[in-house]
């Protein structure tokens, strides 16, 4: 009642006021006054109100009460005083009245909104409390949702008070439930912890509600280097992903291949830091220690702004950070190397709180010189002496050397050393740190006496990549989560040339050049600085978007020239990028429950070209609850996608080369455009029971610009060492999984078409690219027949490879009409096809424990049946006639792994 008072009271005040002193100036102002335009970001309303009154000439009457504390947001263009007025109350709770003469009151709304709240919170696992990305939340009673970000964090606004159940659903976790009561005007934080899915159940109904398929399962495969270690017994971390849709690996020494692209077309990252990955090490080690490794999740094509700049997909790789809950302290013993880990954590969850690990890998070679291998990598040593003679004619004539060669020592070392911690003060708040550093050695060598001749010969590789970064993490007032991170990583090869031309009679220019002291090598660091912000600007629709400086440092010195008549190659003469700016920005919105779109991009600043670059993205996902046919879930996306560090792949040409070929990273050359790509991509997933799940997908890239070594150019006076070729790349795939309780299977198909295209190579037609595997199949059988007992079967199959010569033939060989030997003709890559490749592993994984203990032993056996799976061909004359023989890959290779957890 008073309140109703005071406003008659101010309205007859008002009246008064009007008639006493105003009405002279009304009747003054004409009726076709202009309208009026200003902006208002955050003005405090009682200072926007009276410059109303001062610019528009009106007259405004308000209580100070009503008006304390808000503030005008408000941005019009030539409006009249009423559209004005109402601009600037909208959204502070007031309105007004118009008197007959003209005079403006405000009043308090009579539709005042509804006070709202809002949930955030946190996703742990159960087990070692690190935070789970991409996890589904769900409020099913308000029918909204969302997903972790890379912290585990989320956020709903725009909640009416009360109480809400709330679901989370995670890949390989069970579902966790809770209820939240949302407060009026205030944020309810909540922690949810998941427990890791051991076996296969029936989906989870809560009031009547099914659970929700997560769609951001699709366009990523996920692998546990931990679990990949237990069932097949390797160690490579990265081997598991071979047998996931879309990514091929059946070259010996190759990298993997994304959906179509090259070795150096994806980006690595550890803990969000990019990683340079050389080669694997004799075909068979990979970079990291599996026992370090929580997962590695492949982003494939059409993969989010957020991501970053690469051509054709990321690898990301995480720490297992935190206790482990098969236990903190772990050994491994193997004929190829000893694994070791520390994991566990100090001070307790809610206070200050630090999770650990140190683990570290070296290699045994020297111990256990596995003989199959070794066989294999001295006949990888051969020298192929029909290439030095077509190089230089006559230069190896009536030279036996195979024999020699046999006898070849062989080296393969390497070590890894990783350290990771996250320390939490609170809920809102981490520090995360991590280190990771390789070192690797592949070599082979004899020296060889005969009377007074001498051969010293090998080829020769060392290569050192490492890492570290770190990154603060916070939440900033109710809906907005800041990362501030910096990380530096680096490469550094070594190829030295190692070749003595005595009197058995090397090539003489060739041996200049290695004594000359031109070995080639490589340097690169990149270091970077990031920010960024997720915002949850509403229960559906939330933002994102990121600030990055990197710098590049290079040297390298690298020439394709294999007499080496041309200079070699260095910073000075390609003048390489160093700095770029990046921004990305991301916006996800809900269109209802089961669709959301994605729209983003990433804006590149390039000093040196002055320029700026841009990579738009656009994804669109769909998920369909389950019913009498099960969950299914689709997902659409494409874009624009580009590259600022690219791969070189160098086909060597000494004596006794031991791998196809060894790995170069050089920025992009100042005034060329970077590599370029466009992708089109969709994803379907179907799970029709709980035990069954079957995957389909397809895609599309196209690269006008790509950046390759110009081995066109060797017959020109001054050859170059890069240019620009274009291509394109389209397939897709499906798989089919089954598990039961004792058992899981799984069978794969993928297609692939790829072509690239060179100017002045191969007649400028488009061409097979040289790692294009056109059919692969794969298939995987895991049986627990007993408890502490497991069987595992995997195969894979590839057919219609080509390019089955050595590298080093088609880029030296195949320069001009001297290109066709025999029945071989170099300048036609596609004629030559190489027979299918067939490879089954098996393992066997005994577990017994004893008090705390775990004792596994693993019994593997790799191409157990033996299969012959070349790698290469090459050609020798025999009698004068040209004969073609085989390098082969992995040989029948059992081994015998122990481990003890506890």
């Amino acid at each position: 009642m008073r309140i109703r008072a005071a406003k008659w009271i101010l309205l007859i005040a008002a009246i008064a006021v009007r008639i006493c002193c105003v009405e002279t100036v009304l009747a003054q102002r004409p009726n076709d006054a202009p309208g009026y335009s200003f902006t208002l970001a955050g003005a405090p309303l009682s200072e926007a109100l009276r410059l109303a009154i001062d610019e528009m000439h009106i007259d405004i009457a308000f209580e100070s009460r009503i008006v304390a504390g808000k503030r005008a947001f408000c941005a019009i263009r030539n409006a009249a005083p009423a559209a004005a007025l109402r601009c600037i109350l909208a959204k502070t709770g007031l309105d007004y009245v118009q008197l007959s003469n003209g005079a403006f009151v405000i009043i308090e709304s009579s539709k005042s909104e509804p006070l709202t709240g809002e949930v955030a919170g946190l996703v742990l696992d159960a087990d070692t409390g690190a935070p789970l990305a991409d996890a589904s939340v769900l409020l099913p009673t308000a029918n909204v949702g969302t997903a972790t970000n890379n912290d585990g964090r989320f956020a709903l606004a725009d909640l009416k008070p009360g109480p809400y159940p709330i679901v989370v659903t995670h890949i390989a976790y069970d579902d966790a439930a809770d209820t939240v009561w949302v407060d009026p005007s205030g944020i309810r934080f909540v922690n949810l912890r998941m427990t890791t899915r051991v076996v296969s159940t029936q989906p989870v109904v809560i009031n009547g509600l099914v659970r929700r398929l997560p769609s951001n399962e699709l366009g990523i495969d996920v692998i546990s280097p931990s679990d990949h270690l237990e069932t097949e017994g390797q160690a490579d971390a990265l081997d598991g992903l071979s047998s996931a849709m879309g990514i091929q690996n059946v070259d010996a020494l190759s990298d993997l291949h994304v959906q179509g692209g090259d070795s150096g077309d994806h980006l690595y990252t550890l803990d969000g830091a990019k990683v340079f990955v050389p080669i694997r090490n004799g075909g068979i080690i990979g970079p990291f220690s599996p026992l370090a490794l929580k997962q590695i999740t492949v982003h494939k094509a059409g993969f989010e702004a957020g991501m970053g700049s690469s051509l054709s997909g990321v690898v990301s790789a995480e720490h297992l950070v935190g206790r482990n809950p098969s236990g903190n302290y772990a050994v491994r013993l193997d004929p190829l190397s000893v694994n070791a880990r520390l994991s566990g954590s100090v001070g307790r969850q809610g206070a200050l709180r630090a999770d650990y690990l140190v683990a570290g890998r070296r290699s045994v070679w020297n111990l256990f010189h596995l003989g199959p291998l070794e066989t294999q990598f001295r006949r990888w040593s051969i020298p192929n002496l029909f290439l030095l003679d077509v190089l230089e004619p006559g230069s190896s004539e009536d030279r036996e050397l195979d024999d020699v060669f046999e006898d070849a020592r062989i080296d393969l070392h390497f070590y890894d050393v990783h350290a990771a911690m996250r320390v939490r003060r609170n809920d809102a708040s981490s520090l995360f740190m991590s280190f990771y550093r390789g070192q690797n050695g592949f070599s082979n060598g004899l020296i060889e006496s005969e009377g007074d001749s001498v051969l010293v010969a090998g080829d020769d590789y060392k290569w050192t990549n490492q890492t570290a970064q770190v990154r603060y993490e916070r939440v900033i007032g109710t809906r907005v989560f800041a990362q501030l991170g910096s990380w530096i990583s680096s490469y550094a090869l070594d190829h030295p040339f190692v070749t003595t031309p005595l009197s058995i009679g090397l090539s003489q220019s060739m041996g200049q050049a290695a004594a000359a002291g031109d070995p080639e090598f490589n340097r690169i660091s990149e270091a970077g600085i990031r920010l960024s912000l997720d915002a949850a600007i509403a229960h559906r629709h939330s933002a994102s978007a990121s600030i990055e400086v990197n710098h590049v440092d290079s040297d390298f010195a690298l020439s394709i020239d294999p007499m080496s008549r041309a200079p070699l190659s260095t910073p000075s003469t390609l003048l390489p990028i160093r700095w770029t700016w990046h921004a990305s920005a991301q916006d996800d919105i809900a269109l209802g429950l089961r669709t959301t779109l994605t729209l983003g991009s990433r804006i590149t600043w390039v000093n040196a070209n002055r320029r700026f670059y841009s990579e738009p993205r656009i994804a669109i996902r769909h998920d369909v609850p389950s019913g009498s046919a099960g969950s299914f879930a689709f997902r659409l996306a494409g874009g624009r996608y580009r590259q600022y560090v690219d791969q070189y792949d160098v086909s060597p040409v000494t004596l006794s080369a031991l791998i196809p070929t060894f790995r170069f990273w050089i920025p992009t050359t100042k005034g060329v455009e970077p590599a370029e790509s466009y992708h089109v991509t969709g994803d379907v997933l179907w799970r029709p029971t709980s035990s069954w799940e079957l995957r389909a997908e397809t895609f599309y890239k196209n690269s006008p610009i790509v950046h390759l070594l110009d081995y066109g150019s060797l017959g020109d006076e001054v050859p170059g060492d890069l240019t620009v070729g274009n291509g394109y790349a389209f397939g897709g795939g499906a798989s089919a999984r089954h598990g039961g309780r004792w058992y899981e299977a799984d069978i794969g198909y993928d297609f692939n078409r790829i072509r690239t295209r060179v100017a002045n190579r191969f007649s400028g037609n488009y061409e097979p690219a040289p790692w294009e595997v056109p059919h692969q199949i794969t298939a995987g059988l895991s049986v627990r027949p007993a408890r502490g007992l497991a069987l595992n079967l995997r195969w894979s199959g590839a057919f219609g490879r080509t390019w089955a010569f050595r590298r080093a033939y088609y880029d030296y060989l195949a320069l001009d009409n001297t290109g066709i030997y025999g029945r071989y003709n170099l300048h036609d890559p596609a004629s030559q096809q190489l027979p299918a490749y067939s490879r089954l592993d098996a393992g066997l994984r005994v577990t017994g424990e004893l008090q705390r203990v775990r004792i596994e032993m693993q019994l593997s056996a790799l191409n157990v049946l033996g299969t012959r799976n070349v790698v290469d061909w090459g050609l020798e004359r025999d009698d004068g006639r040209l004969e073609r023989f085989t390098r082969t890959s992995t040989p029948f290779l059992p081994l015998l792994a122990v481990q003890v957890v506890w």
